[in-house]
Order: C-alpha cells, then sequence, then structure tokens
C-alpha cells in the first residue's frame, strides 16, 4: 500500500482539484489522507464531500504548520511508501503508480522523485524542471521545491526520525539533508506532478526558506549518522 496525504490550509480555491487527482490514481492500492490545518475559507465544505469515500481519512487540526502535519501524516501512514502532496498542486493520473513500481523493483532505492511543470495561479505550464540525483541531495542553493511529490520508503522516514520540527519553514531539505550520505534516491524523467505558484506558496519567501536550510545544514552536518 501507498499513503498519499494532502495538506492543506486555506487553499479552497485549489484544493478540489488536488483532491481529484489523488482518488483518480491508476493505483488502486493506496489510502489517501486529507489532513486540514485550522482552514477558514470553506475547505472543510469541499473535504467533506469526500467524507464516504473508502480510500480517504480525513483529519482536522489547528494551526500546527506543515512539518507538524507531515510528521501527524507519518504516524497515522500505513502504506510502505508514503507521499505528500499539497493542496494546491496536484498529479498525473499515473504517478504513483510509476513511482511506487519503481520503488518495488528497486530495493536498494530510499526515495525517488518526477520531473514536474512548474504553472502559474490558473495552473497553465510555465516551465519544466528535471532534476538530478546530485541537485537534490547536494546543493543547498537549489530553490525549487523538495518535499511534495517524492515516494518515500515509509519504514526509512521513521528511521531517520521523520521532520525537525524545531524549525518551521521547510519543504522537506530536512529530509534530503538526513538521507544524503546513507541512501540512494532516484529521478525520474517522467513528468508527474503539477506545482502552482501563486505568490502564497512557502517555497516563494526565499529570506525564510534560507534561513530554515541554514539552520537545518547546522544540525544535519554532512557526515552525521542517521
Amino acid at each position: 500500500m501507498t499513503t498519499l496525504y494532502i495538506t492543506n490550509h486555506n487553499y479552497a480555491p485549489y484544493l478540489e482539484q488536488s483532491i481529484k487527482s489523488a482518488l483518480s490514481q491508476t493505483c488502486k492500492d493506496m489510502e489517501v489522507l486529507i489532513i486540514d490545518d485550522g482552514s477558514t475559507d470553506g475547505s472543510r465544505e469541499i473535504i467533506e464531500k469526500y467524507r464516504h469515500n473508502a480510500a480517504v481519512r480525513i483529519f482536522y487540526n489547528e494551526n500546527k504548520g506543515l512539518i507538524q502535519s507531515a510528521n501527524f501524516a507519518l504516524a497515522q501512514a500505513k502504506g510502505k511508501f508514503i507521499m505528500r502532496l499539497d493542496a494546491d498542486d496536484w498529479l498525473e493520473a499515473h504517478a504513483v503508480e510509476i513511482m511506487s513500481t519503481f520503488l518495488n523493483n528497486n530495493k536498494d532505492i530510499a526515495a525517488v522523485f518526477p520531473a514536474y511543470h512548474l504553472c502559474d495561479a490558473a495552473g497553465k505550464t510555465t516551465k519544466t524542471i528535471r532534476r538530478s540525483e546530485s541537485v537534490m541531495l547536494l546543493d543547498p542553493n537549489d530553490k525549487e521545491p523538495h518535499g511534495a511529490c517524492t515516494l518515500i520508503r515509509t519504514n526509512i522516514l521513521k528511521e531517520i526520525g521523520g521532520y525537525t520540527e524545531s524549525i518551521d519553514c521547510q519543504d522537506g531539505y530536512d529530509f534530503w539533508l538526513k538521507v544524503r550520505n546513507t541512501y540512494k534516491v532516484a529521478a525520474l524523467p517522467e513528468v508527474l506532478f503539477h506545482y502552482r505558484q501563486h505568490g502564497k506558496n512557502l517555497t516563494m519567501d526565499l529570506k525564510r526558506i534560507e534561513g530554515a536550510r541554514g539552520e537545518l545544514t547546522g544540525l544535519n552536518k554532512p557526515n552525521c549518522s542517521v
């Protein structure tokens, strides 16, 4: 089984597209966790439409933030693989199937991530991003998102202690720092993910991200063990 979790805070205009893309996956051996973090914009009404879907589990939390929500999802996950999908982004229908098949066929790989389209607020593609394993693991200046749409072996994410909650302005960079000396990761050339940029994304706040990454790098020195 694969666990796909959607994190949401006041992204009602985009939320339904994200949920539908999760539930339209060609991979059927999966669960979808919807985690709402204190939204006040009508997101609950959208989420409740999916209350009776057998694949869906719904959780309402109060302003925990992205990192605590990610660790909450990890604690709830039943799948041997886990992936985050933000509520303003969406997946190609075969995304989970392709990535989970890859991990099943490559037992030495801890995580896999695809190419993706950058999109504007309306969903129009503005750029296509393809990255190598070395960029994901070694380049501290990489400004592209690191956390969403990365399929990770759940047991490995638990082994490294999940995400560091003491530093809240991060988008998965913590994970890459923790695994880079111990585990193998892989990049796929297929475009499987649509990352929407609309001015409110965490990844648009570069000063906060750079500060958080500096703190995380200090916590996770290159030669530390995990």
